[in-house]
């Protein structure tokens, strides 16, 4: 997924679990303009990241990549920009992309 978004000309920051994305995004915030996260991560998952962002005011777009849908539906409403099926093919990330940047 890296290698794809670079070679559109994203600058990509990775973590390790959802507490390390959340200090990442705290931190670099005003420079961001796409979150991808999964559903399932250790020490905060996808969904609880989403919840904490927007308590603290940060508005970035905000998207899921999972093998799951049964909450897809839920996370959209709770302002999830997009939710990406596993396994993400490069047409996904393109098409994910220019939503953000026509």
């Amino acid at each position: 997924m890296r290698e794809t978004l670079e070679s559109y000309g994203a600058t990509v920051l990775e973590a390790e679990d959802g507490k390390q994305a959340l200090a990442i995004i705290s931190q670099k915030w005003s420079n961001l303009g796409l979150i991808i996260s999964d559903l399932q991560m250790p020490n905060m998952n996808g969904k609880e990241l989403l919840e904490e962002l927007i308590k603290r005011g940060i508005k970035i777009p905000f998207a899921f990549a999972s093998g799951r849908h049964e909450e897809r539906v839920e996370l959209i409403r709770k302002g999830a920009f997009s939710f990406l099926t596993k396994p993400l093919s490069n047409d996904d990330l393109k098409r994910l992309m220019e939503k953000i940047w026509p």
